[in-house]
């Protein structure tokens, strides 16, 4: 089991939910520990899930070539967050109204709650409801997949990952609330996913060499 690389994959996994955070708690937006629940348990089975599917498609390979493999999706999926950081959450805006039927665009509009997390209040309550927490926690969860896939393929322990993933989504969206206020905690909210990525990219290359 390497350690380094299961608490480096956890703390980028939710380094988006200290994001969310510190944008809740700058505009006063709660959170309820309910809701806080379930965006951690939804975020740890999502992680479960992809890397689970990630060591299986490695028990068909050969081993070598799929922890390389995995290393390479790890940090394509870095690199991948990094884009979307600087593009800030463009694809999806401006369109018109989205069918539920329409899979592809309804998922693209539920990935901008991680540009916009505002959005997510979808009655302008100031609370989260545990529909509107669902709808974030899905946000957060598909967001993570392609790091969660490579991370299986390379061999990244996924039970103590997923524990780990667990806890720091509660500690890092409550940390975000209280940390709202601070302007040097809304700068690391805005650089959120640029640092993801890149410790993505670490990762991946880190296992890799390793």
């Amino acid at each position: 089991m390497d350690f380094l690389s299961v608490i480096l994959l956890a703390i980028s996994s939710n380094l988006d939910n200290l994001g969310v955070g510190i944008s809740y708690g700058t505009r006063q937006v709660k959170i309820p520990w309910k809701v806080n629940l379930i965006i951690a348990l939804m975020t740890s089975v999502g992680t479960m899930l992809s890397m689970t599917f990630g060591s299986y498609i490695a028990d068909s390979l050969n081993p070598t070539f799929s922890s390389a493999m995995g290393s390479l999706i790890i940090m394509g999926a870095g690199g991948w967050v990094i884009f979307l950081d600087r593009h800030h959450g463009r694809l999806g805006r401006d369109r018109g109204p989205v069918s539920i039927y329409d899979v592809p665009q309804s998922i693209v509009r539920v990935l901008d709650f991680l540009k916009e997390p505002l959005r997510a209040d979808l009655d302008a309550s100031g609370t989260l409801s545990l529909y509107e927490g669902s709808l974030l926690g899905l946000a957060l969860t598909i967001n993570n997949v392609s790091s969660g896939v490579g991370a299986g393929m390379a061999g990244v322990n996924a039970m103590f990952t997923t524990m780990i993933v667990f806890i720091l989504s509660i500690v890092m969206l409550s940390g975000g609330l209280l940390l709202g206020s601070s302007f040097a905690a809304r700068w690391l909210g805005d650089k959120a996913g640029l640092v993801g990525g890149f410790l993505l990219i670490f990762i991946g290359l880190f296992e890799f060499l390793h």
